[in-house]
């Protein structure tokens, strides 16, 4: 009875020996299923490099210890092949920067498609300039006028500023009309100006102390006007005057000396009576109206 007990343990643990050889090494184990199947499609892949030792190896372990899964994550052999892929990747990557950057700078020193190239020549400024001046309905060349003469034309109103712009006029004749207001300040700027004809005006006001300024001055004729106060001592300082006409105006005091003193002034016309507005001449060249 022993015996035959004995050899039903023996019989019953050699088949569970190899039911459990049968267990781990069949491909229908369900726990397994998915390892044992990777194993074996890394076993077949011509590419894979696990060696029949690391699958012995591996089972070894499995048989000792059912619940363990060893998966090697990585292989010897394929780190190198890693590493050189990286390596090839960063290469390629660092070129691609490179040609982008270059390609950026291109782009930035080119002209953009739809603006055009810069002409060889700058385009000129045009500078609107004057060239005339109107006096009394009659345009004047700035440059080339050196005369007017418009006396006896019945011309009204004031005398324009614009007449300092003449600076090219050496004779002004406009006696005998009726221009009315002062003389301008801007007629000072005519330093070439040899004759000056105002009577016979409306024009009021005291005589201008800038017209000593004009020293190339010979004739000064402001008779018939209404011009009032003292003759200015500037009017001395026109050392070429050689006639002075200011009669018939509403000047008082008296004829400057220095006028009396310049020795090219020959003749000063001035209103002298007693009897109307006086002037006090002592000068041999006063002639008395």
């Amino acid at each position: 009875m022993k015996v035959v007990t004995m050899t039903m343990i023996m019989v019953i643990a050699a088949t569970t020996v190899a039911a459990l050889a049968w267990f781990y090494t069949d491909g229908t184990c369900s726990s397994g299923d998915e390892d044992t199947k990777s194993y074996t499609l890394q076993r077949d892949s011509p590419s894979s490099a696990i060696s029949d030792k690391d699958v012995d190896t591996d089972l070894a372990l499995r048989r000792r210890d059912p619940t363990t899964v060893h998966v090697p994550t990585a292989l010897p052999t394929q780190a190198p092949a890693i590493a050189s892929a990286a390596t090839t990747t960063a290469t390629t990557t660092q070129r691609s920067r490179r040609r982008r950057r270059r390609i950026n700078e291109n782009t930035t020193n080119q002209l953009p498609p739809s603006s055009s190239a810069p002409s060889a020549s700058p385009t000129a400024i045009s500078v609107t300039t004057t060239t005339t001046v109107e006096l009394f309905g009659e345009t004047y060349h700035i440059a080339n006028t050196t005369v007017i003469d418009r006396a006896e034309k019945g011309l009204t109103g004031t005398l324009p500023s614009e007449i300092g712009l003449l600076t090219a006029l050496t004779k002004i004749r406009l006696w005998g009309n009726h221009i009315s207001g002062n003389i301008p300040t801007e007629i000072i700027a005519l330093t070439a100006l040899e004759d000056l004809y105002l009577g016979g005006n409306d024009l009021v006001g005291g005589i201008r102390t800038e017209l000593g300024l004009m020293t190339n001055l010979d004739w000064l004729s402001l008779w018939g006007n209404i011009f009032f106060g003292e003759i200015p001592s500037e009017l001395g300082l026109l050392t070429q005057l050689t006639m002075l006409d200011i009669y018939n105006n509403q000047l008082s005091g008296h004829v400057p000396g220095n006028l009396c003193d310049n020795t090219a002034l020959a003749i000063i016309r001035v209103d002298c009576h007693p009897e109307q507005f006086a002037v006090q001449c002592v000068c041999q060249e006063c002639s008395c109206h």
